[in-house]
């Protein structure tokens, strides 16, 4: 029996490599509170050091609360984040971030940055996974969770992509 894969990220992953200078990295930033606030100080402080140790251009395009996102595939400057979220955040509609987030053309990767203690964001993370985004969470609720929960999130962001089995005679 042999594994059937798709080569598709094999392919994107060569060319990226062969033709691209850098890896093009979207961040979105879950929380906008004291950790969030402080966070965005340090990645102004620390992106272009972080940038140039590992190589990859890294770009905030979301910032989320409970209640309002403010999604830009653009960029978000992290300075103006504070001083403009009230005028640009429009109502939160589901998982049409996420969805958003996903779906970006001109990035390599995604990367959800979850500073809450929400529930309900913990409750997303095997969506995130379902969308092929990155998780980096210092959320406490998903870590307490009852194991089954728990376990569900660590398999989600565990399991290789398989298309399908071929077997050989």
């Amino acid at each position: 029996m042999l594994r059937k894969s798709d080569i598709q990220p094999l392919v994107k992953s060569v060319h990226t490599q062969l033709f691209q200078a850098q890896k093009r990295v979207a961040v979105a930033l879950c929380g906008k509170g004291n950790i969030g606030s402080s966070w965005l100080s340090l990645f102004k402080e620390q992106k272009s050091e972080l940038e140039k140790r590992r190589g990859m251009s890294f770009n905030l395009v979301a910032v989320i609360d409970s209640q309002t996102y403010w999604f830009d595939e653009d960029g978000i400057d992290e300075q103006q984040v504070l001083a403009r979220y009230e005028d640009e955040a429009i109502e939160y509609q589901g998982d049409i971030w996420l969805q958003r987030l996903a779906a970006l053309q001109g990035y390599d990767e995604g990367v959800v940055l979850d500073v809450t203690a929400s529930a309900a964001l913990a409750e997303r993370y095997v969506s995130i996974a379902e969308h092929g985004l990155h998780l980096i969470s210092a959320n406490k609720v998903a870590g307490s969770a009852p194991s089954n929960d728990y376990h569900a999130v660590q398999d989600s962001f565990s399991k290789p992509v398989v298309t399908g089995c071929t077997t050989l005679l």
